[in-house]
């Protein structure tokens, strides 16, 4: 989970727990991370999306170097 300072302060808290769900898939080489929040859920709504996966590396030393492409994408809900 990536949530930034600036959420905390928004609801005004220290924490806020998540529910997330990793669906790793061997054969693509991805990893997908869907998050949301549990406590607070009344106050504020964070959900998350994140995708993670190899990308090759064109070069003699492509046994030695692993490179890896991040997504993510967040929304931010909070009750009015």
């Amino acid at each position: 989970m990536c949530v930034c300072a600036s959420v905390f302060q928004i609801v005004g808290v220290e924490h806020i727990t998540f529910l997330q769900k990793n669906t790793l898939n061997r054969r693509t080489r991805t990893l997908s991370i869907v998050a949301h929040n549990e406590s607070f859920a009344s106050r504020i709504l964070i959900n998350e999306h994140c995708f993670y996966s190899v990308q090759s590396v064109p070069s003699l030393f492509a046994d030695l170097f692993l490179l890896i492409r991040a997504e993510s994408e967040m929304s931010l809900y909070t009750a009015k």
